[in-house]
C-alpha cells in the first residue's frame, strides 16, 4: 500500500539545514528542490553538503567547534499542502586536529575515548559504579567503531579519516602522524599488529630524508612550505610530530635497549631549538630556520610531556631488569 501511495505521487523534497549551537532562527533556513531517484518503488536521494551549505552554515563550520547538522526531507503530493512524510537525519561535523577538515577523524575517535576513560576513573573514584560501566562501555562501542570504520583494508593500516557514504565510510588515504593518537591516548597498545604496520608507513612517508630531518604532519602538507623545498619533502618537520613518533617507542619499549630508540626524536628537539630553548611549530626541511609559530605552547609541553615519559618508562625497566 505504502509503495502504491508513493508512485501516485509527485514529489519534492525540502531541506532544512539546521546547524544546531543553541537556538536556530528560521529565518536563516534555506529551501530547494532536489531530484528523486526510485528504486524498487521506494524513493532515493543523494546529495552532496554543496546543495546546503550556505553562509551561515560557512560560519559556524569555519569557527572550528563542533557542530550539529540536521536534515529534514518533506514529502507532499501534487494535490495536497500538508506533508504525508518526514524524514530526520542528523550527523555531527567536526574538524581534523590540523583545523583543515570536517569529517569523522581518527585522533578525535581517540581524544574521546581517552575522555570516556578517564570520566569512568573518576567515577569509580566517587564510586559511581554505574556511571563508570556506561563510560566504559560506550568508550569500548567507540573502540571496534575503529576497528571497523577506521582501518583500511586495502592499505593494511588505520586511515586518518573517514567520510560517511551510504555504503560506510570513504576512507582518507593519506599517511597521518595524528594517527598515533591511537597508542599515545591508550586506545590501542603499541605492538598491536595493524598499529605496527601504521607506524611502519609513517616511517615511511613522513620521516624526512634531509640533513635537517624530523617528521612531517602528513605527505603533501603546504602549510608554511616554502618554495625553494622540494617535491620528495612530504612537509615541514614539525616537533610535535617528531616528538609523536618518539612517544610511541617509548611506549613500545620493553627493555632499556628499546627504550633508547627514542632518544633521537627528543635530541632532534634540543638540537632545532633556537638558543633560547624556544621551540617553534616546526622548521625549514632545508635550512632549519623556525618557521610558523614561535614560541609554541603545543610543541614545549609535547617536549615535556615526552622527556617525563621517557624518564618514567626508563625507571620502570631498570627495576625490571
Amino acid at each position: 500500500m505504502v509503495n502504491r501511495l508513493f508512485l501516485s505521487l509527485l514529489l519534492f523534497f525540502l531541506l532544512v539545514p539546521l546547524v544546531l549551537q543553541g537556538q536556530s532562527d528560521s529565518s536563516r533556513v534555506s529551501y530547494r528542490k532536489l531530484g528523486v531517484n526510485w528504486k524498487n518503488n521506494v524513493p532515493f536521494l543523494s546529495y552532496s553538503a554543496r546543495d546546503f551549505v550556505n553562509a551561515f552554515v560557512v560560519k559556524r563550520f569555519q569557527s572550528g567547534l563542533p557542530q550539529s547538522v540536521i536534515t529534514r526531507t518533506y514529502a507532499y503530493s501534487d494535490k495536497d499542502h500538508s506533508a504525508i512524510s518526514v524524514s530526520i537525519r542528523s550527523c555531527k561535523v567536526t574538524y581534523d586536529l590540523w583545523e583543515e577538515r570536517h569529517g569523522v577523524h581518527t585522533y578525535t575517535v581517540a581524544a574521546v575515548i581517552a575522555g570516556l576513560r578517564g570520566a569512568a576513573n573518576f567515577a569509580r573514584v566517587f564510586r559511581e559504579s554505574s556511571r563508570a560501566e556506561l563510560y566504559d562501555s560506550v568508550a569500548d562501542d567507540m573502540t571496534d567503531g575503529i576497528a571497523k570504520h577506521l582501518y583500511h583494508e586495502g592499505h593494511r593500516r588505520y586511515a586518518r579519516s573517514g567520510y560517511r557514504t551510504a555504503d560506510g565510510y570513504e576512507l582518507d588515504e593519506v599517511v597521518d602522524i595524528s594517527v598515533l593518537a591511537l597508542v599515545t591516548l591508550g586506545v590501542l597498545p603499541a605492538r598491536d599488529e595493524r598499529v605496527v604496520a601504521t607506524v611502519e608507513a609513517i616511517r615511511r612517508d613522513l620521516v624526512l630524508d634531509t640533513k635537517i630531518g624530523g617528521v612531517a604532519r602528513y605527505r603533501g602538507d603546504q602549510y608554511q612550505r616554502e618554495d625553494d623545498v622540494p617535491d620528495a619533502v612530504p612537509g615541514n618537520p614539525w616537533f610535535i610530530s617528531t616528538l609523536w613518533l618518539g612517544e610511541y617507542e617509548i611506549m613500545r619499549a620493553h627493555t632499556v635497549s628499546e627504550l633508547r630508540e627514542a632518544l633521537p626524536y627528543l635530541e632532534w628537539c634540543a638540537k632545532n631549538a633556537l638558543p633560547s630553548g624556544v621551540l617553534a611549530e616546526q622548521v625549514h626541511p632545508i635550512s632549519g630556520h623556525p618557521l610558523s609559530v614561535s614560541p609554541l605552547t603545543w610543541s614545549h609541553s609535547a617536549f615535556v610531556w615526552a622527556v617525563q615519559s621517557y624518564v618514567e618508562k626508563s625507571r620502570l625497566l631498570r627495576r625490571e631488569e
